[in-house]
């Protein structure tokens, strides 16, 4: 059996699905690492590192170890997707394209840690599924419809897989394409699969950032699949997505 945990952080629902009877210390302190996440990086609150910055209270070559590390990934990233993943916008340095779906990895590192093998992680609908929900059982998750989210559109199952969705449903139109700068219209959502959460997000973000040629440039990518829904809400699934649909 297992036990859903929530709590509210970085603005969002933060999800934590364990077995039954896992220790109480144990889910504070995830939450509690995810906080001080959000404490550090948070584009919102006033005192975080990301915000000094932002107003130049502190120069980012001062940056923590941490926080250079996560710039560091997001370079790495702009350069794998061909700058399609940018964490600039307007001059703006904002690193919570990348946080989310880190934060999930540390969070899952925890719990695998503690020896729990059987486990969701999810921030706003981006989860890292460890394991099985059930003996032999797969966890089952729904691509849900933007817009819409009582309807869902596409059901995958996930074993020791993550699932993240970039688009307009959560906070509306906040991807834009990095070389044009202009807002995407030719795709509502694009969500991605494969073994590490972080990458997921953002080959998501990168994808849906390419419009809809991004479902395209997802089926060159070696280990991940996506699925695309259009505008006419139509879905559009790679070649491989089948292997995660019932």
């Amino acid at each position: 059996m297992k036990k859903s945990h929530t709590r509210i952080i970085m603005g969002m629902p933060v999800i934590l699905q364990l077995p039954t009877g896992t220790p109480k210390g144990l889910i504070n302190e995830v939450f509690g690492r995810l906080s001080e996440i959000d404490q550090a990086y948070s584009t919102y609150i006033p005192t975080s590192e990301v915000c000094r910055i932002q107003k130049g209270e502190v120069s980012i070559d001062r940056a923590s170890e941490e926080l250079l590390s996560i710039l560091d990934l997001a370079e790495y990233a702009k350069n794998q997707t061909d700058g399609y993943f940018d964490i600039a916008h307007n001059d703006v340095f904002d690193p919570s394209g990348i946080v989310k779906g880190w934060a999930i990895a540390q969070a899952a590192k925890m719990l695998a840690n503690a020896g729990i093998d059987d486990y969701i992680v999810e921030i706003a609908g981006d989860m890292y599924a460890s394991g099985y929900f059930n003996i032999g059982v797969a966890w089952t998750v729904g691509i849900r419809a933007p817009q819409e989210p009582n309807k869902v559109v596409k059901i995958v199952t996930l074993t020791d897989m993550a699932i993240a969705t970039s688009g307009t449903s959560e906070r509306g139109q906040h991807i834009y394409n990095p070389k044009s700068d202009k807002s995407i219209n030719d795709v509502l959502s694009i969500s991605v699969i494969g073994p590490d959460i972080m990458w997921a997000d953002i080959y998501a973000t990168a994808a849906f950032a390419r419009g809809a040629a991004g479902i395209d440039w997802l089926e060159t990518l070696p280990d991940y699949e996506g699925f695309a829904i259009m505008p006419n809400m139509t879905g559009v699934p790679t070649s491989g997505l089948k292997a995660y649909t019932q």
